[in-house]
């Protein structure tokens, strides 16, 4: 993503007063958007809040066409557009929906996610009591049948936010609120804020809230607003996780990286000496201990793994 966004006048905005909107991508999960939908359908809203929702389908196929559609049959309150991003790339999908969203407060929300009925305005009433610019909601885990008890018991899955007001590097933007003027410094041309080159492996989220907090944007969290979201049992194996923690540690350092600008030289040596020491810590708790620790030690371990991953450019990201 080109830190000098900020620096281009930004698009003219569309608003509309005590409106909503909810911006979702959507990628062959036909059996479980319908949940989705619904738990943003039943939000407790104060009177004279208008709800849409943006929903882009990332499969060329348009399979979510059907499920929306009668969806908004059902559902005539609220202001449901729809629309296909057939480029595989979850960057594009969501700046397609930022891009055909006309509220001043964007939701975002994945397609796994069931939100609690207080869910919106919980948000809302947060990051106006604070004066943020973004605010994130805990995440917890709805575990399929057939995930192993160890699993649950390392909350893997769950990812917790600090109290309101506590600012924080959000790492993840798949249950947040977000002020519209927040992002417009960072469109450019009919492309939005999130980097097309993030978009095939993620981490397109991460970028652009760490890109927002060093250009000194306000970001916190709200503990009291949750959504659920889904583990399917295909994850709930230790090879998923290992997996994942890589990838995830590799796109931390490459964040990182693009953010310091041109002090990146530096941050480089900080993250190295940083990676060499935690991978030597948990390689070592790796090889001693047994049991639930050993997994643990495991899972860090292959975090530490992706830093040193990217740092020698063997990541998707590296350019």
């Amino acid at each position: 993503m080109s830190t000098r966004r900020a620096e281009q006048a930004p698009p003219q905005a569309i608003s509309e007063p005590g409106l909503f909107s909810v911006c979702l991508c959507t990628y062959q999960r036909t059996d479980f958007l319908p949940l989705t939908l619904q738990s943003l359908a039943a939000q407790d809203l104060p009177d004279g809040i208008q709800l849409e929702i943006i929903v882009v389908d990332n499969d060329a196929e348009a399979s979510a066409r059907s499920v929306v559609a009668e969806f908004a049959e059902a559902h005539t309150h609220i202001r449901v557009d729809y629309s296909i991003q057939g480029e595989q790339n979850i960057s594009l999908a969501r700046n397609q929906t930022v891009a055909r969203a006309k509220a001043d407060f964007l939701y975002f929300i994945d397609d796994d996610e069931i939100a609690q009925p207080n869910w919106m305005i919980t948000l809302y009433r947060a990051l106006i009591e604070h004066d943020a610019d973004a605010i994130s909601s805990d995440v917890r885990a709805m575990y399929e049948a057939g995930i192993p008890d160890w699993v649950r018991q390392t909350q893997f899955f769950e990812r917790h936010v600090p109290e309101a007001g506590q600012v924080f590097r959000i790492s993840r933007q798949g249950n947040c609120l977000v002020r519209r003027r927040a992002l417009t410094p960072y469109m450019r041309d009919g492309v939005g804020p999130f980097d097309p080159d993030f978009g095939k492996h993620g981490g397109e989220d991460a970028l652009l809230f760490r890109i927002m907090m060093r250009d000194g944007f306000k970001l916190t969290g709200c503990r009291e607003a949750i959504v659920h979201e889904r583990v399917p049992a295909e994850r709930g194996n230790l090879d998923w996780m290992l997996a994942r923690n890589r990838r995830m540690g590799a796109t931390y350092v490459d964040v990182e990286l693009i953010v310091a600008r041109q002090n990146s030289p530096l941050v480089w040596s900080v993250l190295l000496a940083k990676a060499l020491v935690q991978a030597a810590r948990f390689g070592v708790a790796t090889a001693l201990s047994g049991g639930a620790v050993r997994r643990r030690a495991r899972l860090r371990l292959a975090g530490y793994i992706g830093h040193l991953s990217a740092l020698f450019g063997r990541s998707h990201h590296h350019r």
